[in-house]
């Protein structure tokens, strides 16, 4: 093991261990509180600009949140990473970091997730303008991931860093480790008493690869924001750059040098200053991506919108207009919840887009929570869709009409949590490939689907936690859904706060294993235009991680694929095997 490994192990086991996970299946919108105790004199508390969020209240654990505890200790390198832990969801990993990594849900390809930064839709273009690529999207500017696991789709809503007082901040970060890892971060952020602020961050990142199972590549993210926000009134400028080259790899990986830069403003006025009346909001946001090949030609999507919303004390709605250069240039969302009694909620969304061929598509989605004594809930979700999967391939993807639903029990106590749910699902086909998974030429049709998933923790000791989902396609199931499909991990963390000031001293270790059994991953093609179906092989992935804090410091430690597993997540492309890497970050106040 080298050095800066040894001696963050041996640093880790001097403390007796003793931890409590963040736990992601409970649905928290509290601040981050790691620093309350060492808040120093003279700091001022300002206005943040409003989270660009669904308007609640929504039933009980509809939501998986990931706070800024959640994403400074779970040891996620990219998006990828933190998907893995929501049920249901795989990843196809075509090799280690910087190889593709689309997310695949519930049988429906592309349509199978939704992403907004910052209330924005990601829109996938360049060369592959059908799958978004959850490893491209940065996550050193977030500070909060909320996941909506619909019966048909993933919401995946990225919240940006929105520092809520005076005390300037900056950190570095530096990562080191096998097949030549480097990641070097600086960041810088202020806000001042007058509403101004300014956030930049910068992050590179290199891999030499193994000529065997993962290439080589390089990429760079900057992002930077100014904002000027008051209790009444804001608005915000971002920008978001990403450049990105991958290596060839004979036959399975091609060359591929890409920059993708997102620029957006946001502006808003409220009626009051606590957050509930009445409170409108534009945005506009211009994307666009270049790309160093002959196969493709740049792209750019403008996307502009007007939100109405209303925040009442038991209740919230919003109403969307956007309007698109794209596909589907017009489209309007409806959002609402209302917490009828104190055990009853209810929530709906309705969306309309208009497609560029003068078709049309709905969305109508409505859910029923209930709470019940002991610590027991319920919910159910009942989802209809007309729409275009792939609205960038309108002349050869028609137009698809499904009824899904998901209900869900739960059993939530001090000691532990266990969450039950059945999907249903009809018929579907999806539309494409991920372009980053070489041997993928096509998807198969997904059949009608029952799902099982299965979702808990036990905390046996405080500090420790016993974690795990199940997913199974019990009937039917699609490419990239495989059968008995599992995470589970033991993780001990703890901010020994009986000792220590809070925020001061944080130690998290975990052991974690991602398994799943044999099942179908896609369809190949040959120079004659004959197809194979391709299978995902069987496997058992085991990560270990530890990381300790120390005030400002944070050092850590993570070996991925630690049982060698000779395989991987997509027929024909494998993983390397015990990768290690480590490093440290600091943040510096005042």
């Amino acid at each position: 093991m080298k050095p800066l490994a040894f001696a963050a192990v041996l640093c880790c086991t001097l403390p007796s261990l003793t931890t409590a996970q963040v736990d992601s299946l409970r649905d928290t919108t509290r601040a981050d509180t790691a620093h309350v105790d060492s808040v120093p004199p003279g700091r001022t508390f300002v206005t943040t600009f409003p989270a660009a969020l669904i308007p609640g209240p929504l039933p009980w654990a509809v939501r998986q949140v990931f706070d800024v505890d959640s994403l400074r200790f779970i040891g996620a390198m990219t998006l990828g990473d933190v998907l893995t832990r929501i049920p249901g969801v795989f990843i196809g990993r075509g090799g280690f970091l910087g190889q593709a990594e689309p997310a695949f849900y519930g049988g429906r390809g592309a349509a199978g997730i939704e992403i907004y930064w910052d209330g924005m839709p990601l829109r996938p273009l360049g060369r592959d303008s059908v799958f978004l690529d959850v490893g491209r999207i940065p996550l050193a500017p977030l500070e909060r991931i909320e996941v909506q696991r619909l019966p048909d789709r993933l919401r995946v809503d990225l919240v940006t860093a929105r520092p809520g007082d005076t005390e300037p901040r900056s950190a570095i970060g530096l990562t080191t480790g096998d097949l030549d890892i480097a990641d070097y971060r600086a960041s810088f952020a202020r806000r001042w008493v007058s509403g101004f602020g300014v956030s930049l961050l910068a992050d590179f990142n290199s891999l030499d690869g193994d000529n065997g199972t993962t290439t080589g590549f390089r990429s760079n993210d900057i992002w930077l924001k100014v904002e000027f926000v008051r209790p009444r009134v804001g608005g915000a400028y971002q920008l978001v750059r990403s450049g990105w080259e991958r290596e060839a790899r004979a036959n399975l990986v091609d060359h591929w040098k890409t920059a993708r830069y997102d620029h957006s403003f946001r502006a808003f006025v409220a009626s009051r200053r606590d957050g509930l009346g009445w409170r409108v909001q534009g945005s506009v946001s211009l994307s666009g991506m270049s790309i160093d090949s002959a196969l493709a030609r740049p792209d750019r999507v403008t996307i502009s919108s007007l939100e109405l919303s209303h925040r009442w004390s038991r209740a919230g709605m919003s109403v969307v207009g956007r309007f698109v250069d794209d596909a589907r240039p017009r489209e309007a969302e409806w959002h609402a919840g209302w917490l009828v009694l104190p055990w009853l909620t209810l929530s709906s969304s309705a969306r309309y887009v208009a497609y560029s061929n003068d078709q049309s598509g709905s969305r109508m989605a409505a859910t029923a929570g209930i709470r019940l004594p002991l610590g027991l809930a319920a919910q159910l979700d009942v989802v209809r869709n007309v729409e275009i999967s792939a609205p960038r391939l309108l002349l050869t993807d028609p137009m698809r009409q499904t009824v899904s639903w998901l209900g869900a029990v739960r059993w939530d106590t001090r000691w532990f949590t266990v969450e039950v749910a059945r999907t249903e699902r009809e018929p579907f086909q999806p539309a494409g490939a991920p372009r980053g998974l070489r041997p993928v030429a096509l998807l198969g049709a997904t059949p009608s689907t029952s799902e099982l998933t299965v979702q808990g923790a036990i905390r046996p000791v405080p500090g420790l936690t016993l974690s795990g989902s199940y997913a199974d396609p019990i009937q039917g199931g699609g490419d990239f859904q495989p059968p008995h499909h599992a995470r589970y991990a033991a993780t001990f963390f703890s901010k020994f706060w009986r000792v220590y000031r809070s925020g001061v001293f944080a130690l998290r270790a975990e052991v974690a294993a991602e398994s799943w059994s044999r099942g179908l991953g896609g369809v190949a093609r040959d120079s004659l235009g004959a197809t194979s179906q391709l299978f995902v092989p069987g496997a058992t992935f085991l990560d270990l991680q530890l990381e300790i804090q120390i005030v400002g410091v944070t050092i850590f430690w993570q070996m991925r694929n630690a049982n060698a597993m000779r395989t991987g997540y997509v027929s024909g492309l494998g993983y390397p095997t015990i990768v290690q890497f480590y490093g440290a970050r600091w943040t510096f106040l005042n």
